[in-house]
């Protein structure tokens, strides 16, 4: 390879590479792409903490072929108990949800096309015979860049070989190859997409009774004893089970002065299947913020934990990895007010959460699959500074074409290094094909090790989750006012009547685009719940940050 065509190279890898920040601009909008499915672990919690006062809203998962169950939990204080509505936990899941990496650009195929083009610029020249592999490498280069842009790409099919054919027959400079690939990009840019990225209570003298309620689907007593022989018994006669390590557990606690929370659940089906009733709130004082686990561990092998913490900072707990932390913000809910999109800030606009957590400076989700050595000892929280963190996670398309982004750069930087010290060294010119081959080498590596390091996931993709969200829901809220007009809506099982009769007759409305399944019946993104109100039933639904909007304006 002549010098002088050798040096040029370094400029021809920048001219090429000018065009590519022209990529950016576009009107089409990539689909968005969020985890296939959500794992939810077999408790999680929502921890509000401010001034001495916690407020503990739980939410566990149970396998069991009866109907009635039992659950137990201990508190540093009598708590006030409130039932929880059921989208609370699926709005945190959505709103701590990890960045998906799946729209990432395909770089790649540019640096592959400009080594193409390079290659044809140092061996195609005028006057001389065509070569086969003059039109092989022309095809190959069209080819890579048919991923991002159609119409750039096919052209190139034909024109590409055509000008190498007239350079080497007639009098055309090589650098009309350039020439063309420059203008080609130059024209698709303008259409490319956008890139981004249960019994009776019985007396017992020595259980004291605080509180014996009905809270939502739960029959909830409060108890506190003097002995933990007393209270083992008070729990045996009143149908709660209890391992036999379970005396040392309620021993310290009694000895903490601790109270215990007692609560009977009814389903009305038995069978062997996961349940997830709905979750309960505890508020209660305490001087450190904390989520007891002792006695569930007492019975678990293993726990999967998953803790939404909003405090005065940073949350931290032994055995938990931090998932995201972030500045919660609060914007105005006033009445017509939507959120159009899911942001990528933590907006806390679901009316539940935002009573709960209004004063919070940090929010930090927290996450640990808890052994039983590691449920020994209760959950405590510790507040550091604040550290902004979110987890990311890549699909596996998102992971290929980093890997191959990775990869070939460090093909291209090989190359490119290799020419110029081969143009500064001749005597090492006819060793410019072995370095190559190392830089593939090289290359491949980066991108396997790449692939395989990073986390990845299936995911679910949805072409315009807004647009559909918005038009889905609003075509519900009008159709459920148009009916409410005609014929008043007066209680809920007409309200849920006519609801359903709008799915039934306009089947394509009844898609959530950011959870996947039907819309339903439920305080969350893209749902809606129905209220009874004194002048009838109102439809309010849920925009992509859980704001609650109404039919009735």
């Amino acid at each position: 390879m002549p010098l002088k065509q050798v040096q040029r190279i370094p400029l021809l890898l920048f001219l090429l590479f000018l065009p590519v920040t022209a990529l950016a601009d576009g009107i089409v909008i990539p689909p968005v792409a969020y985890p296939a499915a959500v794992t939810i672990p077999d408790q999680r919690a929502l921890i509000c903490w401010s001034n001495g006062v916690e407020r503990l809203a739980i939410e566990t998962q149970f396998i069991g072929s009866g109907t009635n169950f039992a659950w137990v939990i201990p508190l540093p204080a009598k708590p006030k108990i409130e039932a929880v509505s059921p989208g609370l936990f699926p709005t945190l899941e959505f709103l701590f949800r990890p960045i998906i990496i799946h729209n990432v650009f395909p770089l790649y195929l540019i640096l592959l096309a400009c080594i193409g083009i390079v290659f044809l610029l140092v061996t195609v020249r005028r006057n001389t015979p065509p070569r086969t592999p003059d039109t092989v490498v022309s095809i190959a280069v069209a080819l890579a860049l048919q991923p991002i842009s159609a119409c750039m790409a096919w052209p190139l099919v034909v024109l590409l070989p055509y000008v190498v054919w007239r350079v080497r027959s007639g009098t055309h400079d090589p650098w009309l190859i350039l020439a063309v690939f420059f203008f080609m990009i130059l024209m698709a840019s303008m259409l490319l997409p956008t890139l981004g990225a249960a019994g009776s209570v019985t007396p017992n003298s020595d259980v004291s009774m605080l509180e014996h309620e009905i809270v939502g689907e739960y029959d909830v007593t409060t108890i506190t004893a003097q002995k933990t022989k007393a209270l083992e018994e008070w729990l045996h006669n009143n149908g709660y089970a209890l391992p036999s390590a379970g005396s040392n557990v309620i021993s310290n606690y009694l000895h903490k002065h601790w109270v215990f929370v007692a609560m009977k659940l009814r389903r009305d089906a038995a069978g062997s299947r996961i349940n997830s009733p709905q979750p309960l709130c505890f508020t209660f004082d305490t001087k450190n913020a904390i989520y007891p686990m002792q006695l569930t561990g007492i019975g678990s092998d293993s726990l999967s934990v998953e803790l939404f913490v909003f405090g005065p900072a940073r949350a931290e707990a032994k055995f938990f990895d931090t998932e995201r932390c972030a500045t919660p913000v609060f914007p105005p809910t006033d009445r017509g007010t939507v959120s159009i999109r899911p942001s990528n800030k933590l907006q806390i606009v679901h009316p539940l959460l935002r009573n709960w957590a209004a004063g919070s400076s940090v929010a930090t989700r927290l996450q640990a699959n808890l052994n039983s050595a590691q449920m020994t000892d209760d959950i405590k929280l510790n507040w550091v500074p604040f550290q902004e963190a979110r987890h990311d996670l890549y699909s596996y398309q998102g992971a290929w074409i980093s890997s191959l982004n990775y990869g070939i750069a460090v093909f291209g930087g090989f190359l490119l290094a290799a020419c110029t010290w081969t143009a500064a060294k001749r005597r090492w010119q006819p060793h410019l094909k072995v370095f190559a081959g190392a830089g593939v080498v090289t290359g491949c590596i980066v991108t396997l090790t790449f692939f395989a390091l990073v986390p990845k996931t299936d995911v679910r993709l949805v072409r315009h989750p807004t647009l559909l969200w918005t038009l889905n829901l609003r075509e519900m809220a009008m159709l459920y006012a148009m009916e409410d007009e005609t014929n008043h809506i007066a209680s809920l099982a007409q309200s849920r009547a006519v609801v359903k009769n709008i799915g039934e007759t306009y089947p394509k409305l009844n898609e959530n685009p950011f959870f996947g399944g039907p819309i339903h019946e439920e305080d969350s993104p893209g749902n809606f719940i129905l209220r009874q109100t004194t002048n009838g039933v109102d439809f309010v639904w849920f925009d992509a940050n859980g704001g609650e909007q109404t039919s009735h304006y």
